[in-house]
């Protein structure tokens, strides 16, 4: 993902990341499987290579447990519903896009 940010800077555009979106545990997808994507959204929380993140996990969590995508927006355990995608397109601060860059990265 670094190589990735350093290329889209090279080309004299913002980087912005999205963190990975909870999802619903069942048959396939496993508590312990949750740990590897809970890893990279830490580190996407805590890297500064990219100028801005932007939150979707946080919009589609179930406020009851944060690590599981809510009913409403889970159409298939994993792909949020209209209303989940919707609900993302709407959380974007489009300033993100014209901000300044992050504190902490060299650009």
């Amino acid at each position: 993902m670094t190589r990735a940010a350093q290329r889209i800077h090279d080309a004299g555009k913002r980087a912005i990341i999205a963190n990975i979106v909870p999802r619903v545990t069942g048959d396939y997808w496993t508590a312990e499987m949750e740990l590897q994507p809970n890893k990279v959204n830490n580190w996407i929380s805590s890297q500064t290579v990219f100028d801005s993140v932007i939150y979707f996990a946080s919009v589609l969590a179930d406020p009851a447990n944060p690590d599981k995508i809510r009913a409403d927006y889970a159409s298939d355990r994993t792909h949020p519903t209209m209303a989940g995608a919707l609900a993302m397109g709407n959380s974007i601060d489009l300033s993100a896009f014209d901000a300044p860059v992050r504190p902490g990265t060299d650009r």
